[in-house]
């Protein structure tokens, strides 16, 4: 393309722009990965973090809606980025997944006016995304998988207990307490866990 900006809004791009839609491949992690390189990877992905929290995660500060982050490295306000914090775990730096979904739920989430319905909404995936976040948990790949894995984060809990029907519950147990949030290790029911995801945890 002549004159290619990877930062420009709707040129291509749905809702957002070249860089944020870099990291979309949810359905292929490894194969980005594989494509880029780790230590690449690694690079463009933390700088986006970098940036987008003096940004507040949302675009601009001062302007909160859906839009303000669509020529942003980052925008949590629309639905093509919500993912991107977890892919730390597939590069092997799950302790910035847990720094930055614990520093998203801080920052950009909130009961005053500049936070909550000013992002696109659309059926709920922010707050979903909120509430899986709070849980340490999130399926990057939204639950399409034959066999689905939840993504470990910092949960804000000390403990959480999903009731999945009268008959059953499965029991998540802390990841972390709510002010130690970077952890290596992460032990699920007395054992610890070798990989970032734990597969049907729901």
């Amino acid at each position: 393309m002549k004159e290619f900006d990877p930062m420009k809004a709707w040129l291509g791009f749905q809702e957002g722009n070249a860089a944020q839609y870099t990291w979309y491949v949810p359905h292929d992690v490894a194969g980005l990965l594989a494509l880029v390189g780790k230590e690449e990877f690694n690079r463009r992905l933390e700088k986006t973090f970098e940036t987008a929290s003096e940004n507040l995660y949302g675009g601009k500060i001062g302007e909160f809606d859906s839009f303000s982050g669509v020529e942003q490295l980052y925008n949590h306000g629309n639905q093509p980025c919500l993912h991107n914090a977890w892919l730390f775990n597939y590069s092997g730096n799950p302790w910035l997944t847990q720094k930055y979904t614990r520093d998203i739920c801080n920052v950009f989430y909130g009961t005053e006016p500049t936070h909550g319905y000013g992002q696109d909404e659309d059926q709920g995936q922010l707050g979903a995304w909120y509430v899986l976040a709070a849980m340490g948990l999130f399926d990057v790949q939204g639950g399409t998988n034959k066999v689905p894995t939840m993504q470990i984060g910092s949960p804000l809990f000390d403990k959480v207990t999903i009731h999945l029907n009268r008959k059953y519950y499965r029991e998540i147990l802390s990841l972390s307490k709510p002010m130690l949030i970077l952890r290596k290790h992460i032990m699920y029911k007395m054992r610890r866990l070798t990989e970032n995801h734990y597969r049907n945890v729901l």
